[in-house]
């Protein structure tokens, strides 16, 4: 799919802001249309879609990844969830 043998996102790239580059915002990059520059992605059709796919998969899994090497630290998950009898949520 790469002919120029692009390597793709990895740990340790860096924005131009000398920033870490995460995983989410290269493959927003990567997959925004420009209409003056050549993009070999858009040609591969529903090899198009299975790379979008496979890179949403990469980036939510790499999301659950970090609130799971994070719970102890991620505030909202240090409050109790208690629903009672008078829930509003619940049906009758």
């Amino acid at each position: 799919m790469f002919p120029t043998g692009c390597d793709g996102w990895h740990l340790g790239l860096i924005r131009t802001d000398n920033k870490k580059l995460i995983a989410a915002d290269f493959y927003k990059s990567r997959l925004q249309i420009r209409h003056e520059d050549f993009n070999i992605i858009f040609k591969g059709k529903k090899l198009t879609q299975q790379y979008a796919v496979d890179q949403w998969a990469k980036v939510e899994a790499g999301r659950l990844d970090s609130v799971r090497r994070n719970k102890k630290n991620i505030k909202s998950l240090k409050i109790p969830m208690t629903y009672g009898r008078s829930a509003s949520w619940r049906c009758q």
